[in-house]
């Protein structure tokens, strides 16, 4: 089972329910923070999908690491006209670096660590 298999509209209000979480590198705990990667891990697990806790990467994911290790897990790559509501972006932001967000249908929640924390972006 993957993660877009789940109802969609669970995907986005759990997601949602991570806004203003702080950032942490690596971080995979709500309370103390979550990086891109750990956002999409806490959603899964709320939604009773098991992943593998990545870890071990730097600062600057190099394109390749975060689609390989773990996107790779729980979605299928689409052409952008085909996403929908709860699927995952994966995004080059540049210099070979990978992020991930998730869609709302509005916009992107991510994590961000310029802005030390949890956005949504409408």
């Amino acid at each position: 089972m993957t993660l877009t298999d789940k109802n969609r509209e669970r995907i986005i209000l759990t997601a949602r329910s991570c806004v203003g979480s702080p950032f942490r590198h690596q971080g995979r705990n709500l309370e103390k923070g979550l990086d891109c990667v750990g956002l999409i891990l806490y959603v899964a697990r709320q939604l009773g999908i098991s992943l593998p806790a990545h870890q071990g990467y730097g600062r600057h994911v190099c394109a390749g690491t975060i689609a390989n290790s773990v996107v790779a897990h729980f979605f299928d790559p689409t052409v952008v006209s085909d996403v929908l509501p709860g699927d995952i972006f994966l995004l080059d932001v540049g210099h070979g670096q990978e992020h991930v967000a998730i869609f709302t249908g509005r916009g992107l929640i991510h994590a961000c660590a310029k802005r030390a924390g949890l956005w949504n972006i409408v």
